[in-house]
């Protein structure tokens, strides 16, 4: 079976939903909930978006990232 960038590692972010927090960002890549937010604010982290006072990323876009696409749109 060919993998896409998004099921690249299948179940890797198994147990989260598919729109993170960015605390749960925070939690898979070992950093602070702060600096987490400071990543999505500047677009560091793409497809990030606030509601409110709550930044959230789509997994997919998530997975992306983490997989080095660090340009991909979610």
């Amino acid at each position: 079976m060919e993998q896409t960038p998004h099921d690249a590692a299948p179940g890797r972010f198994e147990g989260y939903p598919d729109l993170l927090k960015s605390a749960d960002v925070a939690e898979i890549l070992r950093l602070s909930p702060q600096t987490v937010r400071r990543l999505m604010a500047s677009g560091e982290i793409p497809g990030a978006f606030k509601v409110g006072a709550l930044w959230y990323v789509a997994k997919a876009a998530f997975a992306r990232f983490a997989d080095g696409g660090a340009h991909a749109e979610g």
